[in-house]
């Protein structure tokens, strides 16, 4: 029983180290960019992306919830944000993506 406790322990401590690896070899391109629509979820768009938004914002005012995310671009110096409200795609924007 403390073999499993422990070993459940030491795999919640190295999930992060192995999703922020995963999360530093993710960048997007402008074809996945164009693929996000309006009103998707977060998570059709992660489907697209292949990663998790990194330096999320969650804000709160009522009746919506918000959630801006950011990606890194395959391009020198770009990236893209996606804002959704209330869990539905209403905002992106991308600088220099290719």
């Amino acid at each position: 029983m403390m073999t499993r406790i422990v070993l459940a322990a030491s795999l919640m401590v190295l999930s992060p180290s192995l999703a922020q690896a995963q999360q530093a070899g993710c960048k997007v391109t402008l074809s996945q960019y164009n693929q996000v629509r309006p009103g998707m979820s977060y998570q059709q768009a992660v489907g697209i992306l292949g990663c998790e938004g990194k330096n999320p914002v969650f804000s709160h005012l009522e009746p919506h919830t918000y959630e801006k995310y950011s990606w890194d671009g395959s391009a020198p110096d770009s990236s893209m944000a996606l804002t959704f409200r209330s869990g539905g795609l209403t905002e992106k924007w991308q600088s220099g993506l290719r």
